[in-house]
Formats: structure tokens, sequence, C-alpha cells
């Protein structure tokens, strides 16, 4: 009877044994499953990723000021030499990544001081755009000036070289 006893409590354990053994396993495999799946989620998340990042790079080199049509270019040109009011809309319109930036970088800029810029950066020098502007050259250096000031330029630096740079 002892010897019985012994022997079925060596099969409960033995049968216990091979129970977590197999729990172990389906434990395991499940596990491992999950982390595949995850991995794959994981990476055609980061394709989409790469993807959408792709996409919105070309979409803000589409918007680059350099990438001016010949025609959109003359019509600006044209807008700045009669002193259209619509020229710093128009330029808005096709420099908006220009306009940002220096609105970024200098948060207390006034609109009439970006529209100073904005001829600067069509390459208008102090005295064209005085001419066309209908002021004086001292006018325009003054207001040249005071936009330096608001960057932050010192007197060194050429604010028409930096406004393009920008």
């Amino acid at each position: 009877m002892i010897i019985k006893d012994k022997e079925i409590f060596q099969a409960k354990s033995e049968r216990n044994y091979l129970t977590i053994i197999v729990c172990i396993i389906i434990f395991l495999s499940i596990t491992i499953l999950a982390f595949l799946r995850l991995r794959k989620r994981h990476t055609k998340s980061i394709k989409t990723h790469k993807e959408e990042q792709s996409l919105l790079n070309k979409k803000f080199d589409d918007l680059q000021v350099d990438k001016l049509s010949e025609d959109v270019l003359k019509e600006i040109s044209s807008l700045v030499k009669t002193n259209d009011p619509a020229f710093y809309a128009k330029f808005k319109e096709h420099h908006p990544i220009f306009i940002y930036k220096l609105t970024q970088h200098s948060p207390d800029i006034l609109s009439s001081d970006l529209d100073l810029c904005a001829k600067l950066k069509l390459g208008f020098n102090t005295k064209e755009i005085a001419y066309f502007s209908r002021t004086s050259q001292r006018a325009v250096e003054s207001r040249k000036y005071r936009i330096r000031k608001k960057i932050g330029l010192t007197t060194d630096d050429d604010l028409a070289t930096w406004i393009v740079n920008l």
C-alpha cells in the first residue's frame, strides 16, 4: 500500500511537472508570438513614419524661396515697383517659410518691417526701396537700423545678407 501510494504520488508529481512544463511552453509561445507581432507592427509604423516624413520634406522643399518661377518673381517685383499694397500679401503667399522664420526669430517685428525685409529678400537695395516706396533713403536706412536692433544684429552685420541667408 505504501508503495502504491508512493507510485500514485509520483505519477501525480510527474503529471504536475508535465502540466507546469506545458504551461510554461504555452506561455513562452504566446509571449514570442506577441513580441513578433509587436515588432512587425513597430516596423510597419516606422516605415509609415518615414514615408510621411519624406512627404513632408518634399512639401517643405516645394515651399522654398529659391524655387519661384520667373513669372512669379517678375509679378512680385512689379508690385514693389508700383508700390502696390498687395505686394506683401503676394510675397507672403509665395514665401511663407521666410515670414515664419523671421517672426519666430523676432516676434515683436512689425508688418511694415516685414514688408521692408521682404523687399530686401528680393534683392532690392536701399536706394531702390526708397525710390519705389516714395520715401527718402534716410527713412529706409532708419527702418533698417530699427529692424537690425529688433533682430539683434550688430552694426558690422549686413541686414540684407542676413535676410537672404535666413
